[in-house]
């Protein structure tokens, strides 16, 4: 366990519902899904500081495991700004159009470097393991937290 694998901190959104969330602050709600990168979650956590937590993870632990296969259970919007990492993507530009449902597989590499290790995502997203379970065993994050609220 890390707490650098935690999801983005929601603030005050933490456990509320959409609607609630909407009705209370419908502008913050817009600001987070149209510029999710320049807006901070109400006495929660901003995208960048998420990422750059993310990434001190994988560049830390990858060189621990350099070479070996590594699986790493995270989060929604943490995840999001690791692919956004590995695609080179700003974090102006989230939300991916890719996300991943709650226990999808997502591929990556990671590279050594100089100061930090370079990270590609390989592949998109996989959920074939889910298969199984039917369409009710797929889905996007919880209502009132992170990622765009619908």
């Amino acid at each position: 366990p890390d707490a650098r694998l935690r999801e983005i901190s929601a603030g005050r959104w933490t456990n509320r519902l959409t609607d609630d969330v909407l009705l209370e602050e419908p502008e913050r709600v817009k600001a987070w899904n149209e510029t999710p990168a320049t807006t901070t979650l109400p006495d929660g956590e901003g995208l960048a500081a998420a990422q750059e937590r993310i990434l001190a993870f994988v560049n830390e632990q990858m060189q621990v495991y350099a070479g070996q296969t590594v699986i790493v259970g995270t989060h929604g919007a943490i995840l999001q700004t690791l692919m956004a990492a590995a695609q080179g993507i700003p974090l102006e530009q989230l939300w991916l159009r890719t996300p991943v449902p709650n226990g999808g597989i997502v591929r990556m590499e990671w590279e050594p470097g100089p100061t930090t290790g370079t990270l590609r995502l390989v592949g998109l997203p996989s959920i074939d393991h889910l298969a199984p379970l039917g369409a009710a065993g797929v889905t996007l994050g919880s209502a009132g937290g992170p990622g765009p609220i619908a």
